[in-house]
């Protein structure tokens, strides 16, 4: 996605650097269906009949934009839903998604992503994270399915109190 939004970006700036230097000449327009430009003489064929403007250096952009939201359709779906390592983000007070679902062997992480500390404790003692801190990050394998209950002991307790989460294992 980073490469197609660099091509896009060059893309516009080469746009822009040569909308600068492209105008309509002056002098009378030219009698047959075409334009001159700015620099060597060139006659470049108009689509149109009568056309002796100059497209907006804004329609460039709008078309390099639309141009570009076409390219992400197709590339964002297939990261979407790709079932890599899910995560869970641990912000003050909630886990973000509460409920996570994968298969059996999988690796879940947390990352802290709040401003006070927390805990990642499993209501079963299974697995705790011990305290962590803003920035951390706590992983642990589920080898076996289940439903695994979770919470912060500092802001929840077991039993889906306060931050609590729940790992469903298939």
């Amino acid at each position: 996605m980073g490469m197609v939004c660099g091509i896009i970006a060059s893309e516009l700036s080469k746009r822009a650097t040569s909308l600068k230097m492209v105008g309509l000449e002056r002098g009378p327009v030219p009698q047959h269906n075409s334009r001159l430009l700015d620099g060597p003489l060139r006659r470049i064929p108009l689509r149109q009949p009568g056309y002796v403007g100059v497209r907006s250096p804004m329609h460039q952009i709008k078309r390099l934009l639309a141009i570009g939201a076409m390219a992400l359709t197709l590339v964002v779906p297939s990261t979407a839903f790709a079932q890599d390592a899910p995560t869970v983000s641990v912000q003050d007070e909630v886990f973000v998604p509460p409920q996570v679902e994968f298969v059996a062997g999988g690796t879940l992480t947390w990352t802290h992503d709040g401003a006070e500390q927390h805990t990642i404790t499993a209501d079963d003692g299974s697995f705790d994270s011990g305290i962590i801190n803003p920035g951390d990050t706590f992983a642990f394998t589920f080898l076996a399915p289940g439903t695994y209950p979770y919470y912060c002991q500092i802001h929840g307790a077991p039993g889906g109190i306060g931050m609590a989460g729940t790992v469903v294992v298939d």
